[in-house]
């Protein structure tokens, strides 16, 4: 039985939108680190794991198909939208009885405050779909037609998948009974045995709402109304009294002729005949799509002198834009949760995605959506990501070597920091001054002063309080790293005179300000101006209302430079007001160093309280320091 501050410590987690380390935990929730510390170990002897990495703390995925908390976050007050509505939501949709309020937020976590503020905002999220929650002496249960009941679980399934890139294990998570590899298999089986084929880039969508349908039906939850139809021995009625008889034969449901015809309606406009082309429909054969998505991608790519041949993500690649031009004859991925994660921490990857896209929209005449946008830009981070890889923590072992306690203490680093982290061993009969000299961090068992900077001192056990100064040690190494880096690369590129606090009240006159700046100090041409405003009509260059980057679509000037704008009233830009504007001007020669730049001066911005301090800077050398030390 958890306690309510292991509850909480878990929300806390499962919230972040990565690993959270401990102190992040301690400060949010006004406890101390080594309080989170002892919770955590109680929590994991509960059966829910816990990973600790040098990145921080996550719960593992398989705890989360046996228990709510993976799914439920605190709600704050007057939150639209919060995750533990959708909770809410999935709790009473798995059980038609009414369901007790108190026994809900238990099993949530959450105080019965925080449940009450959740069910007043549910009341109309629930009306679009012709249902209504209903309460009666405190207990709750949704109300409604079969039929709009299903339509409520496929929105909140397609919420929990927008995250995940296997849709199969999400469903195998939210329907913890079923066989959902047996239900594809059967859905295909019938729909190949009327001489059809799920459409390409439908089957994950047609399989959940399928799994919907039947999960009601195991529970008894049929849709008693039904229209009069003339011929319900067409191809999609075949094909779903078919999978209803053969799921039928795995566990007993009894569906009636309302739901044939809905899960015949589900089928409609998904299934076409096998001798049909999808290809030879949009006039595109292949190997021509994936010859243009190649050209496209390389040619994004080669203005940035990055340089990608042909690979298997290539390939995948096409794949996934083949898939996106079926949709836009039905329903394009309209959530922009993953593109609003992916411009906050691989904001280069988002302005390739960008330009990416735009090409993809204009080469076969389609709209792309945010959304659609957000999946490229997965697509776009896979076939750079070993571009990126940073130089790893040099970790040098002085250990006992008795009964294999060297060895063994090496096992353990290498295989908890493997990611970040290389190890090699010395002899301390036999120093290799060079070696510990290099080092970036020196582990021993040996309880002795050493003249070097960074030794963590551990036990011939390597217990978890050793793991625990390895990993904060490992952790200021690259904070370090990343400082000295994050200056050395920055600093060349901006200049007292292009330095500005004052308040301009708009986007437009923001960008002429600065595009103005530059242009005085010969560092860009008259024509700056105007592609920084083509480069903002694709997509606004302003982040979460903090700060904005505009830039040019294309990197022809002088010299790379950056021009800063901090201003106390705000810069109205798009529909946020932003505090500080970074206009940035690309010289040829400096296109590779770009990402760099970029992508280093966004993730520093993208701290909150670290955005706040810089904007209230009073000089560059002040805004400099507080950007790369914060």
């Amino acid at each position: 039985m958890l306690s309510e501050r292991q509850g909480q410590i878990l929300t806390v987690i499962r919230a972040a939108n990565g690993p959270v380390t401990g102190a992040e935990i301690a400060l949010e929730l006004g406890i101390s680190v080594r309080t989170v510390q002892r919770e955590i170990s109680q929590i994991n002897r509960s059966g829910i794991e816990i990973q600790s990495s040098y990145r921080g703390y996550r719960i593992k995925p398989s705890s989360l198909n046996s228990t709510w908390i993976g799914e439920a976050r605190a709600a704050q007050p007057g939150s639209e939208g919060t995750p533990i509505d959708h909770t809410l939501l999935k709790a009473l949709t798995q059980n038609d009885d009414p369901v007790d309020i108190d026994d809900l937020s238990e099993a949530l976590f959450v105080s019965t405050p925080v449940l009450e503020r959740s069910i007043r905002r549910l009341r109309p999220e629930l009306a679009r779909f012709n249902l209504e929650l209903t309460r009666r002496r405190n207990k709750l249960r949704i109300e409604g037609r079969e039929a709009d009941k299903r339509a409520l679980i496929g929105q909140l399934l397609v919420e929990e998948a927008t995250n995940s890139f296997s849709t199969w294990d999400r469903l195998a998570a939210y329907f913890e009974d079923m066989d959902i590899d047996a239900l594809k298999r059967i859905v295909l089986e019938a729909v190949d045995a009327q001489g059809y084929r799920i459409k390409t880039g439908y089957t994950q969508n047609l399989i959940a709402n399928m799994a919907v349908a039947l999960y009601r039906m195991r529970s008894n939850s049929y849709i008693t109304e039904h229209a009069d139809q003339g011929d319900r021995d067409d191809a999609v009625h075949i094909i779903a009294r078919d999978i209803c008889r053969k799921c039928s034969e795995r566990r007993r449901i009894a569906p009636d002729t309302g739901d044939i015809d809905y899960l015949a309606s589900l089928l409609t406009g998904q299934i076409e005949p096998k001798e049909h082309s999808a290809d030879a429909a949009h006039g595109l054969e292949m190997s021509e799509l994936v010859s243009t998505v190649e050209r496209i991608a390389n040619e994004v790519f080669d203005a940035f002198q990055l340089h990608i041949g042909f690979s298997q993500s290539l390939y995948n690649f096409s794949m996934h834009v083949k898939a996106l031009i079926e949709r836009t004859e039905a329903v394009q991925i309209t959530d922009t949760e993953i593109l609003e994660n992916v411009k906050m921490n691989c904001p280069f990857v988002y302005e390739l995605a960008l330009l990416i896209s735009k090409k993809l929209a204009d080469a076969f005449d389609i709209e792309i959506t945010d959304g659609e946008t957000g999946f490229i830009c997965i697509h776009v981070g896979l076939l750079i990501e070993n571009m990126t890889a940073e130089r790893k923590v040099r970790i040098v072992l002085m250990c006992d070597r008795y009964q294999g306690i060297s060895e063994r203490i090496r096992d353990e680093i290498e295989r908890r920091f493997t990611d970040v982290a290389t190890v090699s061993e010395c002899d301390e009969l036999d120093l290799d001054t060079d070696m510990l000299e290099q080092a970036d961090l020196v582990v021993t068992t040996r309880n002795r002063p050493l003249a070097l900077r960074n030794v963590v001192f551990v036990s011939p056990f390597f217990t978890p309080s050793d793991y625990l100064k390895i990993e904060n040690a490992v952790g200021i190494c690259l904070r370090e790293r990343n400082a000295e880096r994050t200056k050395a690369l920055l600093e060349p590129f901006f200049d007292e005179r292009l330095f500005t606090r004052r308040d301009i009240p708009t986007q437009d006159e923001a960008i002429r300000f600065l595009g103005k700046e530059l242009i005085e100090l010969g560092i860009v041409d008259e024509t700056f101006i105007t592609s920084v405003f083509m480069r903002e009509e694709m997509s606004p260059t302003s982040f979460f209302g903090l700060f904005a980057i505009p830039h040019a679509l294309e990197m022809s000037a002088a010299r790379t430079m950056v021009a800063v704008l901090l201003s106390e009233r705000g810069v109205k830009w798009g529909n946020e007001t932003v505090h500080i504007v970074l206009m940035i001007a690309v010289c040829r020669e400096d296109r590779k160093r770009f990402m760099e730049i970029y992508n280093t001066v966004v993730r520093s911005l993208c701290d909150k309280q670290r955005a706040h301090r810089l904007a209230e800077a009073t000089t560059l050398s002040d805004f400099l320091e507080r950007l790369v030390y914060d």
